[in-house]
């Protein structure tokens, strides 16, 4: 998604957005390439609606964050004062309007109900096994950052094992990263709301990453090189 065709200091409404979306010039017909968009979570988002006829923030409520215990979970729309204020060189960042993130970056959470999540949704309390297996398996390739995409997940070869997680960045200094190990059943969540100059996605998600690392070399014991590869 084109984030300088939205006005961040104001409410975005999601149709609006998909609208907008629709009228744009493609890059490539659909099917030809794969290109990571914010938007495709916007859609499905609105998918979800439309097939559930439950309101997005009502379906992941009922659905997630209540049979995971996920009770530090909400979403922007209804944001109270325990959040974590932004910063952006030490200073505080005004709040902005998460709506133009509908369905990719709207959701308020903690690290230990991330831990919840990905756990419960491992173990098979979201969705059957051969589904989870679907959604771990690459479907796409990103022929840039040299990674695999699966269904909602980025599937790396990094340090020295298979990753599933994702990560991201969003304005007013937040980047976050959770990685899965399913070889070491290891579980790392970074969570950040005081980046130093995040203009854009990779920078937040860099610093996420160098702190994942610093975290398995402590927890496994294992040293790995400064000049290994920690971006997909």
């Amino acid at each position: 998604m084109c984030r300088k065709a939205f006005n961040l200091n104001e409410e975005n409404k999601p149709i609006n957005i998909a609208k907008k979306i629709c009228d744009m010039k493609r890059n490539f017909k659909a099917g030809e390439k794969f290109a990571y968009n914010n938007t495709g979570y916007l859609m499905l988002a609105l998918i979800v609606e439309k097939v559930s006829q439950v309101k997005y923030e009502d379906f992941i409520m009922q659905n997630i964050f209540l049979p995971l215990k996920m009770n530090n979970s909400s979403f922007v729309s209804i944001i109270n004062d325990d959040y974590a204020k932004g910063h952006k060189n030490g200073k505080k960042t005004p709040l902005f309007h998460a709506t133009a993130f509908f369905g990719s970056g709207d959701i308020l959470s903690t690290t230990g109900d991330l831990h919840k999540f990905i756990v419960g949704l491992n173990d098979g309390k979201l969705i059957n096994k051969p589904l989870i297996e679907e959604m771990q398996k690459i479907h796409a390739q990103n022929t840039i950052l040299k990674y695999g995409y699966g269904f909602g997940f980025i599937i790396t070869d990094k340090l020295g094992e298979t990753s599933v997680g994702h990560s991201g960045s969003i304005p007013g200094g937040y980047a976050t990263q959770l990685c899965f190990y399913p070889k070491s059943d290891l579980v790392i969540i970074v969570l950040c709301n005081d980046i130093k100059n995040v203009k854009r996605v990779i920078p937040g998600m860099l610093t996420a990453q160098y702190i994942e690392r610093s975290i398995y070399e402590r927890i496994t014991g294992e040293k790995i090189s400064t000049m290994q590869k920690i971006m997909p």
